[in-house]
């Protein structure tokens, strides 16, 4: 397994990482007019304020993400909104520890409330 760290997301990194979640769907094989429709309508955009008002954590090697995850707090739950990797980056053991992450942050968060 390659060495990264997880760190908490940078609204200047908006658009780095709406490029991973369309390249991520892309290799799952999701169709070409289902990529175009969900950039049109924005679907997996992940902008400035969302990583502002929303737990975002990036896997990154050096300073450069290849992995992400959003959490969207509730009352008495964390729901996971996304959890991509590049493509590149696949099969290299970074989903198991953003997933582990994301659940320890959840369970962080909520105790905090």
């Amino acid at each position: 397994m390659m060495a990264f760290s997880i760190t908490r997301a940078d609204p200047k990194q908006a658009a780095q990482l709406t490029e991973i979640a369309y390249a991520a769907k892309a290799f799952w094989n999701y169709p070409q007019h289902w990529l175009a429709f969900w950039r049109e309508r924005g679907d997996m955009t992940i902008s400035a304020s969302s990583i502002k008002n929303n737990p975002t954590f990036v896997a990154v090697k050096g300073h450069e993400p290849f992995g992400f995850y959003t959490l969207i707090l509730q009352q008495d739950t964390g729901l996971l909104e996304n959890l991509f990797v590049k493509p590149d980056f696949i099969g290299q053991g970074i989903g198991k520890p953003l997933f582990q992450h994301a659940l320890e942050k959840a369970t962080e968060l909520h105790l905090k409330k």
